[in-house]
């Protein structure tokens, strides 16, 4: 018995590109991001708000019983005052979100963890959003997922 494991045929889209690698055991892969970035910064754009998104269909093959999948995304957050931004990353309906207040200038690792098993398609979806208060002119935020790393346990 082979266990729980990422198939081939995964499809993916999003901004500005992305590489797929998974492990030769088939137990692990990592998605990452050329520049998927959410943006407001009113010296170059008078938008008040942008988003950027990303999803993929993975299928899970192998066989046996259901198992944990843990997955975490890394991401960039920078918000001045005036300024929020939000990451989501869900994967077949569970979802982790995670809010990046005025103040933040650092990486951070969201975790999320499903339970699926063999022939489930994995729907995997990251969201990286950015916003500025007009009363603050000079406000700017920059939401910037960098990976999502995945991992399924070795079988026992």
């Amino acid at each position: 018995m082979a266990g729980v494991t990422f198939g081939s045929g995964w499809t993916g889209s999003g901004d500005n590109g992305f590489d797929v690698s998974i492990s030769g055991d088939s137990l692990a892969f990592t998605i990452t991001f050329a520049e998927i970035e959410a943006n407001v910064d009113a010296g170059k754009s008078d938008d008040l708000f942008a988003a950027r998104v990303f999803s993929a269909v993975m299928p899970l093959g192998g066989d046996g019983d259901e198992v944990s999948i843990a997955f975490t995304a890394s991401v960039y957050a920078f918000a001045s005052e005036g300024a929020t931004g939000y990451a989501l990353l869900s994967v077949n309906g569970q979802t982790a979100i995670q809010q990046f207040d005025a103040g933040t200038d650092d990486d951070f690792v969201q975790p999320l963890t499903i339970t699926a098993g063999p022939g489930t398609l994995l729907h995997l979806v990251v969201v990286a959003v950015a916003q500025r208060d007009p009363a603050y002119p000079d406000a700017a935020a920059a939401i910037r997922p960098v990976s999502i790393d995945a991992e399924i346990p070795l079988p026992s």
